[in-house]
């Protein structure tokens, strides 16, 4: 009886071991970049945003080059 009381304690551990090591390998694996674009007014505007890589690319202009007084469009990292 005492074996057996080890090998499940035993076999507890590694598993509560394996469990939480999975789970901090998918914490980060869903690290996501988010972009919010911000709109002031009721005019209607046409845009196109593409995501290549690394890099974003607004109206054919890369982001930091992009200006446009109704449009806001920022770019952060989420956990």
């Amino acid at each position: 009886m005492k074996k057996i009381a080890i090998a499940f304690a035993l076999f507890s551990t590694t598993a509560l071991y394996n469990t939480a090591n999975a789970q901090d390998e998918k914490r980060k694996e869903k690290e996501i970049e988010e972009i919010t674009i911000h709109k002031k007014g009721d005019k209607d505007t046409d845009l196109v945003v593409e995501i290549k890589g690394d890099k974003i690319v607004v109206n054919g202009k890369p982001l930091s080059e992009f200006k446009d007084e109704n449009i806001k469009i920022k770019k952060g990292k989420s956990p």
